[in-house]
């Protein structure tokens, strides 16, 4: 079946509805989540209605796929916090679902008017969108940097545990094995917060980058289910072995289905969190064809799917400096692909190479 570009805007809008639904289902069953369970409502809703807008779609589906990564990460965060919630949290959370609505409201404004009304306000509604993004954008950050603090206070609590523990020697060893456990779950939990609240403050490094959304994959279908089992096999016994050599070439006759498996491969692998990047080369789209574009793309591919490397990455674009425009390929190479992805086992899917 040919992937039309309505296809390939519902499958992602799709996709994002499946997060939040996961999302809301994990609010409701977990009592620390509880004031969240509107939100993720909120964006389901907002997700829904997106399918039936008219105009600025592609905008729309954008901000819609935003949204759905955003609450995954407040979910996220949440999750790792105990009750009480703070009251400035909860404020900043009730922000957010203010926010929300007025995305909502704007979503089913553009919904309901008539063909010739949608065409005259098309170019008003996409700098609306923009600003709806920035709003929601900027709650989102305020939420990050108050649930590091409540994780930091967490912390602090527990080390005073720690230290009311030394006063009854004859339990020391049983209340040492259970603070154990709740420090190195709150240090994960800070270290993944600071990450992220640090990388807000850097973000705008990114802008020097032009990634490909054309060179995603997003042209290309999966494997129909059944077929090609034989060589998905072998190459996902590859990706299992650290051991082994570390390129995996596939090769065949033109036509033969190997982007078909570079799509669905590099598919799971990001379902996994093993997945850096991937880049799919084609002679019909030129401007794939150009190396300075794969650097960036597999570049902002891995700061998204592997936060982790955020700083390593942001490190590359500063040694590169003002020159990154015209930066040789060898050095960005380098700088922003090979440097942060040591010591790490993640992949790379490249495909159609040759092009």
């Amino acid at each position: 079946m040919t992937s039309t570009p309505r296809n390939r805007q519902l499958n992602i809008i799709d996709g994002a509805l499946l997060s939040a639904k996961i999302v809301k289902d994990a609010s409701e069953a977990a009592p620390v989540l509880g004031p969240f369970k509107a939100t993720a409502g909120l964006v389901i809703t907002i997700l829904e209605t997106i399918r039936d807008v008219k105009t600025n779609k592609k905008d729309w589906i954008t901000l819609g796929e935003h949204l759905s990564i955003q609450i995954k990460d407040i979910h996220d965060d949440l999750s790792r916090c105990s009750t009480p919630h703070s009251m400035e949290l909860l404020l900043v959370v009730n922000t957010y679902e203010q926010k929300l609505e007025n995305v909502l409201a704007k979503i089913r404004l553009t919904r309901g008017r008539g063909r010739f009304e949608r065409y005259l306000n098309s170019r008003t509604d996409k700098e609306e969108i923009a600003t709806l993004r920035r709003d929601v954008d900027t709650c989102w950050k305020d939420f990050m940097r108050k649930i590091t603090l409540q994780v930091h206070e967490a912390a602090h609590r527990i080390e005073e545990r720690v230290k009311s523990v030394g006063e009854d020697m004859t339990n020391v060893g049983k209340d040492l094995k259970s603070v154990g456990k709740d420090v190195k779950n709150v240090e994960k939990g800070v270290q993944k917060v600071e990450t992220s609240v640090d990388a807000i403050g850097d973000t705008s490094y990114f802008t020097k980058l032009v990634p490909l959304p054309s060179a995603t994959g997003a042209d290309h279908n999966t494997c129909l289910a059944g077929t090609r089992t034989g060589v998905l096999d072998y190459i996902r016994q590859w990706a299992d072995q650290h051991n082994t050599t570390q390129v995996c070439w596939l090769t065949d006759v033109a036509g033969a289905g190997k982007s078909t498996i570079a799509k669905q491969l590099s598919g799971e692998w990001k379902i996994e969190g093993r997945l850096g990047g991937c880049f799919f080369f084609n002679k019909n789209r030129p401007d794939t064809t150009n190396k300075q574009a794969f650097c960036d793309t597999i570049a902002a591919q891995l700061a998204n799917n592997q936060p982790q490397l955020l700083p390593s990455i942001i490190d590359g674009i500063k040694a590169i400096g003002p020159i990154i425009s015209v930066c040789p390929f060898e050095e960005k190479l380098q700088k922003l692909v090979i440097q942060p992805l040591q010591d790490t086992a993640l992949i790379l899917v490249i495909d159609a190479l040759d092009e």
